[in-house]
């Protein structure tokens, strides 16, 4: 199982990667600038905040289509528009970026559907150890970031959608191959009656006011990581400018994401393991300390090889929350609002980067990158503190990863 789900995590990152990072190339490329292009990535990351929810909570119906059927319409939404935008490049300015907007919504949409892919059979019982497949999966993010980064440097950026168009076409078949079962209704409704812990599981969430209601401490910790997420997108969405502001360009711009994936792996690979040591939360709370760390030091480094350096520290920043923020949720939360807890979490992202991409286009139109990347290390110390005296404790300690 983990060798399969290893195999989605791989194209699932590429295709995240190729949408989301090279976005500012492409959009740039098409004839919009900063401005524009954050209003677009704000406008997609807002249709993903009120998609997502309702998208898990059909997911989380016993009567509802399987994961993998929602995960294969998705992905197949990105095969469908993706050609499109090679063909419209540089001709039809607006629907070149509805198009792409689209595609960022999907992708948005898909991330916490995955998390529940992975999550789901680890509550059915199954073997299967999430941190080694999201290893692999920034493992991808990496070679596609390293080889995309020089191709664009060297052609036009046309080319990108096509890549999204193969890559989305690997995700795709390696779902249907993905043995996933969806557990009965019936099934789904004895768990519920017998699930123990804190007595979330017994009681309804079908509307956002009775999810946080239930679930206080978590919807304070949804803050923290939406400031933390606002922060990286200020950093990591616009990493193409930042990358030119330290004297780079698409090639170094691709390096950049590669080493910062690179970066990632350890952590991921033996998370398990972290999991027995030290609890879920308290691993959340040191990567909110790493991205603030990661947003100073981007805001403060003056050359592209000082700006390579920095990226080691997406060990502890996104590499370390990426994995911890999906067991984390796993043990706040109820299995029967469990794919909910993990779109309300990657809806934080949404939100983080409606925030992110709003500021941040129009603060380095009018005031420049180091300006920008000011406000993201004052989201970052804010999630941060937020995260560390406000967020709540795991009920599970870490023999919880017993067997996953």
């Amino acid at each position: 199982m983990t060798t399969r789900f290893s195999v989605i995590e791989f194209f699932f990152w590429m295709l995240l990667g190729d949408v989301i990072g090279f976005a500012s190339i492409f959009l740039l490329e098409c004839g919009f600038n900063n401005a524009q292009i954050g209003m677009i990535v704000a406008l997609a990351c807002g249709i993903s905040v009120v998609l997502q929810p309702i998208v898990a909570s059909y997911a989380d119906m016993p009567q509802s289509l399987s994961l993998k059927t929602i995960i294969l319409i998705l992905t197949g939404l990105q095969i469908v528009i993706s050609p499109f935008l090679f063909v419209l490049y540089q001709k039809t300015f607006w629907i070149a970026g509805i198009l792409y907007c689209i595609l960022i919504v999907g992708i948005h949409t898909l991330n916490p559907l995955v998390n529940a892919l992975g999550t789901e059979c680890i509550n059915q019982g199954k073997r299967l150890n999430f941190g080694v497949a999201r290893g692999i999966g920034s493992g991808g993010y990496a070679i596609l970031s390293y080889i995309l980064g020089i191709v664009l440097a060297r052609s036009e950026a046309r080319i990108q959608p096509l890549t999204i168009c193969l890559i989305s076409i690997g995700l795709a078949v390696s779902v249907m191959c993905f043995p996933f079962e969806k557990r009965k209704g019936v099934e789904a409704a004895e768990e519920r009656r017998n699930a123990g812990g804190d007595g979330n599981e017994l009681q309804i969430c079908n509307t956002p006011w009775e999810f946080f209601s239930c679930y206080k401490k978590f919807g304070i910790a949804l803050i923290g990581c939406m400031l933390l997420y606002t922060s990286h997108m200020m950093v990591s969405g616009f990493g193409f400018q930042v990358v030119v502001s330290k004297g780079g360009g698409s090639e170094e711009t691709g390096i950049v994401m590669a080493i910062a994936a690179l970066a990632e792996l350890p952590v991921l690979f033996v998370f398990t393991y972290m999991l027995k040591i030290v609890r879920c939360d308290i691993w959340v709370r040191i990567s909110g300390i790493a991205f603030m760390v990661k947003a100073l030091l981007t805001f403060c480094a003056t050359s592209m090889t000082f700006y390579y350096f920095v990226q080691i520290l997406q060990l502890l920043g996104w590499g370390l929350f990426a994995v911890a923020s999906v067991y984390y949720v796993n043990e706040v939360i109820g299995k029967r609002d469990a794919i909910k807890g993990q779109a309300y979490m990657t809806a934080t992202y949404s939100l983080g980067c409606i925030i992110g991409a709003a500021i941040g286009g129009k603060l380095i139109d009018s005031k420049g990158v180091d300006t920008m990347l000011l406000w993201a290390v004052a989201a970052s110390l804010a999630g941060m503190v937020i995260l560390l005296f406000a967020g709540g404790n795991t009920r599970k300690e870490s023999g919880s990863s017993e067997g996953i």
